[in-house]
């Protein structure tokens, strides 16, 4: 599967940047997390075909200071790290082929801030496009200026479901938003 390694090391590493509570080792979540919505390895799964590449650990963070934390072990411990949305990639990228350490970003995901100015957000990665739209909506409710990162024009399927991991590769997460009026 990966590279053998340490990990009740790697398990208290984490539960000291984390707590227990928010790392994973857990063989159901080591599993859920080896796949994404490739439809090829959602057919594996349906036929009951277990995935070849999991990751070592699951964590969650809530603080751009444990996402940092978490890369600095991973390099120490010299294993990858693979970023996690929502899951909602249809092309096998977050599948953790080297295994590493999963990093789930769906507990950060604040929208920092707007800039209507410069067309610019800071967001959080772990942003869902959903929730997105709506607090530019709500931004754009506090002041005299509409916001929207361009769905009111041009929605693809994936809107609804894709998350502000997947939009960039970039670190802070920068999305361009349009404003209006």
């Amino acid at each position: 599967m990966h590279a053998a390694m340490d990990v009740e090391r790697l398990q208290r590493e984490l539960e000291a940047i984390f707590g227990a509570r928010r790392v994973s080792l857990r063989a159901v979540d080591l599993e859920t997390y080896a796949r994404d919505m490739w439809p090829r390895s959602l057919l594996g799964y349906r036929e009951g075909i277990k995935s070849p590449h999991r990751p070592h650990a699951i964590v969650w963070p809530e603080h751009v200071r444990e996402v940092v934390a978490v890369v600095k072990l991973a390099r120490e411990h010299r294993i990858p790290i693979v970023p996690y949305g929502g899951g909602s990639g249809v092309c096998g990228g977050a599948v953790p082929l080297f295994g590493g350490i999963t990093i789930d970003t769906k507990r950060m995901q604040q929208l920092r801030v707007a800039h209507s100015a410069e067309l610019l957000c800071d967001v959080e990665a772990g942003l869902s496009g959903e929730r997105f739209e709506r607090e530019l909506a709500r931004a754009s409710s506090r002041s005299r200026r509409a916001r929207t990162c361009g769905r009111a024009r041009y929605t693809p399927r994936s809107a609804v479901a894709s998350w502000s991991t997947g939009w960039s590769a970039r670190s802070p997460r920068r999305s361009r938003a349009a404003a209006a009026g």
